[in-house]
């Protein structure tokens, strides 16, 4: 089982990752860049057209790194990009505070989540392409928080991805939690952490709970669609959380287990761990996530969805065998995750 697990665990990374990807994710947790590296990551980039979230990625390593190991072409645009998103990113703090002063004033606890638990604390020297803002209130302070912040907050049917709607930038209002089917509220707010963040003491995620969010974000459907840089993204940031955040392993597969993604979980820090290995051992988590039926029947069924979706945008026009398998395909990855719901209530 293993050795079948191992190549499909390499067909997956092909059809899920390019040979950039890779070097992207490997560079932004190691420990040093070099000109050989930096080749490789700006091999056949045009600066004009290229992902703005792919060129940030490139300018926090020239950041953390130095610029010495770019091209000399490249350099100038993703300084000014870095630059640019570092200070979009805290141009937003005075009003961001006022908000928190307000809710702290009715006493509403607040947890910073999404990318504002990642430049809170995570990853403090991380610039994001967003404006917006995500925290997270109790269910039962939900309606008093969205009164306050009324004209602060996003209409997630109508706006939600809209970053600044009428020139301001936007608070996105999660209730109890981040992300229903991954959480439960009583265990999320218990075990969350209290920080500074702007004069006021507010609470982020546990570390198992923001690299749950970080690696099972995306499933089924949403994770073979899921732009690739973006996927990128969230794997490096899952890495700062693991590297710096002294995640309990055991934990983290208990509350995979517990939510129905401890194989996309497994799958993902497999990957972490092979493309980052001098910082980020696979003895660490390896133990608590066995190579199983349910893993490699993971495996198998994601890189069946990957085809399926490939044939179907190649064709331009779906069969009703096609729909049948990619329907089927999206119901097997989802037994996990119902199953673990049924048990929860």
């Amino acid at each position: 089982m293993i050795q079948n697990c191992t190549q499909l665990e390499g067909h997956l990374e092909k059809r899920l990752f390019s040979n950039r990807d890779l070097a992207l994710i490997s560079m932004m947790l190691g420990e040093n860049l070099g000109k050989e590296e930096a080749a490789c990551l700006t091999e056949n980039v045009d600066i004009d057209t290229e992902s703005s979230l792919y060129l940030l990625s490139l300018g926090i390593l020239g950041f953390r790194f130095g610029w010495d190991a770019f091209p000399s072409w490249a350099i100038p645009r993703l300084k000014g990009l870095h630059r640019y998103y570092q200070v979009s990113s805290s141009a937003g703090a005075p009003w961001l505070q006022a908000r928190l002063e307000i809710l702290s004033a009715a006493g509403i606890p607040v947890t910073l989540t999404g990318g504002l638990a990642m430049r809170a604390f995570y990853a403090t020297d991380v610039p994001r392409l967003t404006y917006g803002y995500e925290i997270t209130v109790p269910s039962e302070d939900y309606d008093k928080a969205l009164s306050l912040l009324r004209d602060s907050v996003r209409e997630a049917t109508s706006d939600f991805h809209d970053r600044t709607v009428k020139g301001h930038t936007k608070i996105t209002l999660r209730k109890g939690v981040p992300i229903g089917g991954l959480f439960k509220e009583k265990e999320f707010w218990e075990q969350a952490r209290t920080v500074e963040f702007m004069g006021q003491s507010v609470l982020v995620p546990c570390p198992e709970d923001m690299a749950l969010r970080l690696l099972c974000a995306y499933h089924g459907l949403g994770l073979v669609r899921e732009q690739r840089e973006e996927r990128d993204r969230r794997l490096y940031e899952a890495g700062f959380v693991l590297q710096a955040g002294k995640v309990d392993f055991k934990v983290l597969a208990e509350k995979a287990r517990a939510c129905g993604q401890e194989s996309l979980a497994h799958y993902f820090l497999h990957v972490i761990s092979k493309h980052a290995s001098k910082v980020f051992s696979e003895v660490k988590w390896a133990p608590y996530f066995p190579v199983d039926k349910s893993y490699v029947s993971f495996l198998r069924n994601t890189i069946r969805l990957d085809e399926i979706i490939e044939q179907r945008d190649l064709r331009k026009k779906a069969s009703l065998w096609n729909t049948f398998l990619m329907v089927y395909t999206r119901y097997q990855l989802a037994r996990p995750a119902r199953k673990a719901r049924r048990e929860r209530k």
